[in-house]
C-alpha cells in the first residue's frame, strides 16, 4: 500500500502496525473502559473486562527492533493501543495467527504529504490483509498462502464532515482456524491522518459475541 504500509512481522506477513507517544486517557464506568486519544481526537470504548495489552510488548511485535532508526521514525508518525478479552492478554492475539477471544487494535497513522495520494477506498480495504480481488491475486502470485476468504460486509462510510472511509467484515483461515476481522478505516479530508480500528477473533467467537463486538466498533468516533 505504498506509504500507508507499516509491515509487521506476523499474521501471515500482512498486518501493518505502528505506535506513537500521545495523550491517552482511559477510564472505566458503566461496564466499559473509555479510550481517548486527545491529540488525534480518536475515541472508542471496550468492555471493562478487556485488558490493555502491554505497550512495550505491543511495540516489540510491531517492530523487528523498536530501538532501530526505522522504528523510531515510525513511532514519530504513529500511535497505537490494544485491548484483549483473553485471560492472558498478548500482542500475539493482534498479530499472531489465532485469536480465540476478541482483541481490539486501534492505530492513527500520520502521513507525509508525498504518501497521501495512496489513500483510496481499496487501499483502506487492503490495509491489513488482501481483501480486494487485485490484492488477493497479487498475494497468491507472491506465494502468500491465505485461504478461506469470505467477504461478510463492505460499506463506504462518512461518519461526519471531513471524514471518509470503509467498514468491512471478512473471514480468513489463519493457522488452520477460521478468523473474523472487523475493520474500520477512516481518513480525514487531506489524507494527513488514517484511523484504524480492528476487532478480530475466531469466527465462532465472533458469532457468539457479535453484539459486544458491534458495541466496540460502533463506538469509534473521530472528531475531524
Amino acid at each position: 500500500m505504498g506509504g500507508l504500509a507499516v509491515r509487521g512481522r506476523t499474521l501471515v506477513t500482512a498486518i501493518v502496525c505502528a505506535t506513537l507517544a500521545a495523550t491517552i486517557t482511559a477510564c472505566s464506568s458503566s461496564g466499559y473502559t473509555y479510550v481517548k486519544n486527545s491529540d488525534d481526537k480518536l475515541y472508542f470504548k471496550v468492555p471493562a473486562g478487556w485488558t490493555r495489552v502491554d505497550q512495550g510488548a505491543l511495540d516489540v511485535e510491531q517492530f523487528a527492533d523498536p530501538d532501530s532508526a526505522t522504528a523510531k521514525v515510525q513511532k514519530a508518525l504513529n500511535w497505537s493501543i490494544a485491548y484483549d478479552a483473553d485471560d492472558r492478554p498478548s500482542p500475539r492475539h493482534v498479530f499472531g495467527p489465532v485469536a480465540a477471544e476478541p482483541v481490539v487494535y486501534a492505530r492513527v497513522q500520520r502521513l507525509p504529504p508525498d504518501n497521501r495520494g495512496a489513500v483510496s477506498f481499496d487501499n483502506m480495504r487492503d490495509l491489513l490483509l488482501p481483501v480486494t480481488e487485485t490484492a488477493r491475486q497479487g498475494a497468491m502470485q507472491q506465494g502468500v498462502q491465505l485461504t478461506g476468504f469470505e467477504p461478510l460486509a463492505d460499506e463506504v462510510i462518512n461518519p461526519e464532515d471531513g471524514l471518509r472511509g470503509v467498514h468491512l467484515i471478512f473471514n480468513y483461515k489463519v493457522g488452520g482456524v477460521l478468523q473474523t476481522f472487523d475493520q474500520t478505516v477512516l481518513a480525514n479530508d487531506d489524507a494527513s491522518k488514517v484511523y484504524l480500528l480492528l476487532v478480530r477473533c475466531s469466527a465462532k467467537c465472533y458469532s457468539e459475541q457479535k453484539d459486544e463486538i458491534r458495541t466496540v466498533t460502533e463506538s469509534m468516533t473521530v472528531k475531524s
